[in-house]
Parts: structure tokens; C-alpha cells; sequence
């Protein structure tokens, strides 16, 4: 793993919130990345997440393809009000 910069931290989490997921490289081993998307339990409450760890080396279309399967099910799972 590795140590994140707070300023950082707080740039990543505006970039997650616009995009809806995020993808981290690195941070727990060299070999994975984790891709992760929100689970609310009401408008704008974010209850959980869900997360997917696969190897770094994972192709973008695949990375693409398992982002939009990521969301599309925390989208079911989610209380949208």
C-alpha cells in the first residue's frame, strides 16, 4: 500500500462523486486495482459501496464494461426516493 495525501484524498472523492465510481491503482498491492460505486439509502446518502478488485494489468474495455455492470447493480440496490 501506500500513503495518500489528504489534499489528494478530497480531489479523488469530488472526481468519484461527478463520475458515479471510482477506480484505485495500487493502494492495497501492485498487482490490483478496485473499482468501486455507491450504494444510497436515499437521495444523496450514501449507505455502502460495492467494489470489484481485479489484476492491474485488467484491459480498459474490460475495466469499461465492469464499471457499467459496478453501477447499473448499485443502481438496483440503491433507495432513490
Amino acid at each position: 500500500g501506500r500513503r495518500l495525501r489528504l489534499d489528494d484524498f478530497i480531489a479523488d472523492i469530488a472526481v468519484a462523486k461527478s463520475a458515479g465510481y471510482c477506480v484505485t491503482s495500487g493502494l492495497v498491492d501492485a498487482y490490483t486495482k478496485c473499482l468501486a460505486a455507491p450504494v444510497f439509502s436515499a437521495p444523496g446518502k450514501v449507505e455502502a459501496t460495492m467494489c470489484l478488485v481485479v489484476p492491474i494489468d485488467t484491459s480498459e474495455e474490460k475495466t469499461g464494461n465492469l464499471i457499467a455492470l459496478l453501477r447499473e447493480r448499485t443502481a438496483r440496490l440503491s433507495i432513490t426516493g
